[in-house]
């Protein structure tokens, strides 16, 4: 496994990470659709943060599953937990999706 860049620009995407000293920024530009929760991340933050750990991902709060599905794109485990019904119905549905979805990368 080599070592992750520090720096990530994207200009035309509106994303922009930096990872200084354990410290994340992430610039996310308003979206034209709804998203699903009101604090829903995107999918590329979450699978950077998925991608720095190993072993099985707990997601204690999980909302719409985005960390779910960025687990998925990941190859890693998850556990995914969330007490409002209708957020859980989303989950379910969005890392089904992603899990049924062939990757680009599949070796």
């Amino acid at each position: 496994m080599g070592a992750k860049p520090r720096l990530r620009l994207s200009i035309r995407g509106h994303s922009i990470a930096f990872l200084a000293i354990g410290l994340w920024m992430w610039s996310i530009m308003p979206r034209p659709k709804m998203t699903f929760t009101p604090t829903q991340k995107p999918v590329s933050l979450m699978e950077e943060v998925v991608s720095w750990t190993v072993g099985t991902v707990v997601d204690p709060f999980m909302g719409s599953g985005t960390t779910g599905v960025a687990c998925i794109r990941q190859g890693r485990p998850f556990i995914g937990i969330e007490i409002d019904a209708d957020y859980f119905e989303v989950a379910l549905s969005r890392v089904d999706e992603a899990d049924r979805s062939p990757s680009l990368f599949a070796v």
